[in-house]
């Protein structure tokens, strides 16, 4: 099984090439991690931001950038999100 960090790019890159060796292209893609702090965490604004936004939206581009060229035609690419 390949493990993937979306807070690190190098995991991303590394289970997109796992991916690519084990199966080389695939039907689908679906982006539904995510990180969230829950209201009585006492991590600062800042950093709970940062986190937050470097999982959620970088951590997902990235993923979207690796894994993009391994959809076959025809494949989907779903992310969920919320807000």
């Amino acid at each position: 099984m390949a493990l993937l960090d979306l807070n690190n790019e190098a995991s991303i890159n590394a289970c997109a090439e796992d991916i690519a060796r084990r199966y080389g292209k695939i039907d689908a893609l679906i982006l539904n991690a995510a990180m969230a702090y829950k209201y009585s965490d006492q991590t600062p604004w800042v950093q709970k931001t940062r986190n937050t936004v470097t999982a959620n939206f970088f951590g997902n581009l990235a993923a979207c950038k690796a894994f993009h060229p391994l959809i076959n035609d025809g494949g989907h690419l779903i992310t969920v999100a919320s807000m």
